[in-house]
């Protein structure tokens, strides 16, 4: 692209152009540090053949915890483990969603998801697809065996616009999933 398009539409011409069997979105501000993290995520999906998303273990520069799942109800979502220190979690878990930064989906789900919604410009666009797959009956999984650097908000500096574009997303995320607040099943 000539310009920024957004997170959503630029990972969708993405998954257009290729044909493996899952997909991966990885952010610009990631770092693998073990050999097998995709490997590890993708056992996931041969367990159970109603996984349709699976996340990993995200640490920070400074070897804190910045995502292993989120977990809670659907109204009230929580990031596990945010800034602890790197240890624990260590069991696969069912979760609402996982964070966007590594995320990884069956392509063949696709035909029922759908893309990702290119409203988002900058968040939600994972936390979309995650409620999406779940409202289809399919599972979104925590993969504690598969850790990557995530250096948080490395992506972009400009804290007004960041803001301004989680608002923006919340309302229709919001909207969209409105249905879904009113289940109070408990996740993790």
């Amino acid at each position: 692209n000539t310009e920024n398009v957004g997170y959503g539409r630029a990972i969708n011409q993405g998954i257009l152009e290729t044909s493996g069997s899952y997909i991966l979105m990885l952010n610009s501000d990631t770092l693998a540090i073990h050999h097998y993290w995709l490997d590890n995520m993708i056992r996931l999906f041969e367990y159970d053949d109603k996984v349709a998303v699976v996340g990993n273990r995200l640490i920070n520069k400074n070897n804190k915890l910045v995502g292993c799942g989120v977990v809670g109800t659907n109204k009230n979502p929580k990031i596990r483990g945010w800034m602890a220190d790197n240890i624990g979690y260590t069991e696969p878990i069912e979760c609402i969603s996982v964070c966007g930064a590594c995320y990884l989906i069956k392509r063949s789900n696709i035909e029922v998801l759908g893309l990702l919604d290119e409203y988002y410009k900058f968040y939600y666009e994972e936390t979309d697809l995650a409620y999406t797959a779940r409202r289809n009956g399919f599972k979104v999984m925590y993969c504690p065996d598969s850790t990557i650097v995530h250096y948080h908000q490395g992506s972009c500096k400009d804290n007004i616009w960041l803001n301004q574009q989680f608002q923006i997303g919340k309302k229709h995320f919001d909207e969209k999933f409105a249905d879904m607040m009113e289940d109070n099943r408990i996740y993790g």
